[in-house]
Formats: structure tokens, sequence, C-alpha cells
């Protein structure tokens, strides 16, 4: 396996949501915009995120959890950030 197999791949639909599916797991992530703004800024909201990475998000990404919907919300601001380190690691 060479290392571009290792990567997640990401596909871009029309209204603006990022899926990531793990290539080791093929489990699947969903980022989207989120539909409120914070005091910092815009943000994202993600689903499936494995619970392995929640420390990660929490500290590395200012990620909140949210129990009711089940999603992480991150600021807009690190999302390239977030999705070059999935990329490598979901």
């Amino acid at each position: 396996m060479n290392s571009a197999e290792n990567f997640a791949q990401e596909s871009f639909h029309p209204d603006g949501r990022i899926e990531i599916v793990s290539r080791r797991s093929r489990r699947k992530l969903l980022i989207e915009l989120g539909t409120t703004r914070s005091l910092q800024g815009a943000l994202l909201h993600l689903s499936g995120l494995p619970r392995s990475m929640n420390i990660t998000i929490n500290q590395m990404f200012s990620g909140r959890w949210d129990p009711v919907t089940r999603t992480w919300t991150v600021p807009k601001s690190k999302g390239i950030a977030l999705r070059a380190y999935l990329a490598e690691h979901f």
C-alpha cells in the first residue's frame, strides 16, 4: 500500500457539504457549514467522527460537542487545518 492510499478521500457536494471517506476504515465523515455564528465567526459541523479523535478535535481545533445533534462544531477559520489533519488521520 503506498502513502496515497492511506489518505482520506474528499467529495464536494453542490450544497457546500464535504464528505470525507476514510481509506483505512471506509468510515464517512460529513463537514457542513453551520447555520449559526459564534464569536469566533462562521462554524463548521462535523458528524461521523470516531470517538478516538474527540480530544484532538476539542484541543487542536476548538471543537465543541453537541450531544443532542451528535455533531462537533468547529470554527470555520480552522477548516483548512482540520481537513489536512483528517486527510492523514481519519
